[in-house]
């Protein structure tokens, strides 16, 4: 313990807040060890980034730090700013979960990386060698074409590429300890894949340690060693990745795995979602700060909080009262009483949908942009003869990479976009009018992938709903009763009516942009990534949610996702695309249990948690 590289004892992070002192961490012990990569979990608000900022020592001007962390044997804690600029980047690197907002816009990706170099070398380098440097970075962490990278901005980047070049930068110094703050998040399966087989590589080479913050459990079998599970600023449960994923202890880490859908789960089951939220920091309940959530609280669970116990070998740590006995036949009794709930009707509305026309019908739509100066005029096929239809209660998914096509397919089928060529019908009428598309309109319900950005800021809840049906032509008095029935049927609180987006959190966001979307009873609902950015436990708690509102109203949903887990769990047809074409499109059982194209195998197997690199998809979409 003695020789680790980062050790951190009784560590607390509080927020001066104007409410008090918030404690964002609670005492907790770790260590990492030279080469070893410890992973810390749980849902948004757990105290993971305040733990990784007082490390890097970031913490915001209200933020204080109690306890000891030492790295190489040195205090961290109480460093002036001058001490931080000799550690932080040369001994100690980030790389922070959204590259677009981290990069600046404004500035090449060489100049950049160049500035980092030159602000971490203590003699004068030549621009030649630096450029050297920068190059040989950028190949370091798989990125193609450096020199042409080196000249690009920011947004010129995909996301993958983005994300690499954060990682050369952070790297630029050659750390010893890399904290990684949810690097996939939002990021492609095959590219998420490659992201953390990346780290992997590196840590072998350079004998790298890392610091991983996430809230996927699952994706942390590639590349952590260790797992720390957090719940409102305390560690829960602590030990070896492979013990953690394979016979998790506590509660709160089976509810985070059981949240999921994974690629062999049976869909005949409802996700497990994990009821409530994490509780206020200011007003943590008495005794375990789980047990107004958990299934399987006692009376002494209630009263006392439960010390950190080893409890084998193995360095596996607990913090729970309840005995293993105790949570086998709890866990058995939840098992046979809630997942007798099926999806029910699934093979019903099937045949349903194929007696019916079908609501949404594209005929070899096609969608080319002109791009490049005029005496270089290039043809971009974004979207180049997709067919594909949406039944009558019927979920439709689109599935690829970031690139392939979904988000321009989406906006062309609805109008943004004017087709180059092709169709779409309506309810068996082809839209071609303007009169066409505001009946369209009219008919169908859109739910983006950030609710935060897609809701007015400005508008209240009751506000937000309401618009679409002011814009309908209701009453007053029957939209506003419209809008009560719509909140009670996506599960938020009446008397959140007159909260505004930010009093509200992701979960709730997003369920009031489905409540907005419903609001003037559509028949079809198009949704546009609409968990990507959410915690596995939110996720858990949407997907329901959308499952029992097709169950009830026998909605049509067209759902763009690159989550094929969650399309396999949710969807009844697939359409996989690839360069603005369809290159498979069948039901959902036969595209996950006998895949035709090599790439639709590819997304499979880049979507199961696996270290194996069998079948990996190359580089990004071109």
């Amino acid at each position: 313990m003695n020789n680790s590289l980062l050790q951190a004892e009784n560590l607390s992070v509080f927020y001066q807040t104007a409410n008090g002192s918030l404690p964002a961490v609670r005492d907790l012990q770790f260590s990492i060890e030279k080469g070893e990569t410890l992973a810390i979990v749980g849902e948004s608000g757990s105290g993971k980034t305040a733990t990784a900022l007082a490390v890097i020592g970031l913490l915001p001007e209200n933020g204080r730090v109690n306890g000891s962390i030492r790295f190489l044997g040195n205090e961290l804690v109480g460093k002036t700013e001058k001490d931080w600029d000799k550690i932080r980047g040369q001994e100690i690197s980030m790389v922070f979960q959204d590259p677009m907002s981290a990069l600046n816009p404004v500035l090449t990706v060489g100049r950049q990386l160049e500035e980092v170099i030159y602000l971490r070398k203590e003699r004068r380098v030549t621009k030649a060698a630096v450029r050297d440097e920068c190059k040989t970075l950028l190949k370091q962490v798989g990125v193609t074409e450096p020199l042409l990278r080196l000249k690009q901005y920011p947004h010129q980047l995909s996301g993958g590429i983005r994300q690499r070049v954060m990682i050369a930068i952070a790297l630029a110094s050659k750390p010893q300890l890399l904290i990684a703050d949810e690097p996939t998040t939002a990021l492609d399966s095959t590219i998420k894949k490659q992201i953390l087989e990346l780290l992997a590589d590196l840590k072998k080479k350079m004998n790298l340690s890392i610091l991983l913050i996430t809230h996927d459990l699952a994706e942390t079998v590639m590349l952590a060693d260790k797992v720390m599970v957090m719940y409102a600023g305390k560690v829960v449960e602590f030990g070896q990745a492979k013990d953690i994923l394979e016979n998790p202890h506590h509660p709160y880490t089976q509810a985070l795995l059981n949240a999921s859908p994974r690629m062999d789960d049976s869909r005949k089951k409802r996700l497990s979602a994990l009821a409530g939220h994490l509780p206020n920091a200011l007003q943590l309940p008495t005794g375990c700060p789980f047990h107004p959530r958990c299934v399987f609280a006692k009376d002494l669970c209630k009263k006392t909080e439960p010390s950190f116990t080893l409890i084998d070998e193995h360095e596996h740590k607990l913090s729970c009262w309840l005995t293993s006995e105790d949570k086998r036949k709890l866990m058995q009794f939840t098992t046979c009483r809630e997942t007798v709930n099926k999806l029910s009707g699934a093979e019903v509305k099937k045949c349903a949908g194929e007696a019916h026309q079908p609501i949404l019908e594209v005929c070899n739509l096609e969608k080319y942009f002109q791009i490049g100066s005029f005496l270089s005029r290039k043809q971009l096929k974004a979207v180049d003869g997709v067919n594909f239809t949406v039944e009558q209660g019927q979920i439709t998914a689109i599935v690829g990479e970031s690139g392939c096509g979904k988000s321009t397919l989406w906006q062309t089928t609805v109008g943004i976009y004017k087709p180059t060529a092709g169709t779409v019908k309506f309810l068996g009428k082809t839209l071609s009018t303007k009169k066409d598309y505001q009946f369209f309109h009219q008919h169908v319900g859109f739910v983006f992938q950030s609710p935060y950005s897609s809701l007015n800021r400005r508008m209240s809840v009751g506000e937000s709903i309401s618009e679409p049906l002011q814009v309908a032509g209701w009453k007053i008095n029957e939209a506003k009763k419209r809008v009560m029935e719509l909140l009670d049927l996506v599960g938020i609180p009446l008397e959140m009516y007159n909260a505004f987006p930010h009093q509200m959190s992701g979960g709730q966001r997003q369920r009031v942009a489905i409540a907005r979307a419903l609001a003037v009873n559509p028949k079809l609902v198009i949704l546009d990534e609409p968990v990507s950015s959410l915690d596995v436990s939110i996720q858990a708690q949407i997907i329901n949610l959308l499952i029992e509102l097709r169950e009830d109203l026998q909605l049509s949903m067209l759902f763009i996702s690159h989550d094929l887990p969650l399309v396999k769990y949710i969807a009844d047809k697939v359409v996989v695309m690839y360069c603005g074409k369809v290159v498979e499109a069948a039901s959902c059982e036969e595209v996950f249990q006998n895949p035709k194209h090599p790439y639709t195998k590819t997304l499979i197997d880049a979507a199961t948690p696996s270290s194996s690199r069998e079948g990996q998809v190359a580089g990004e979409i071109p």
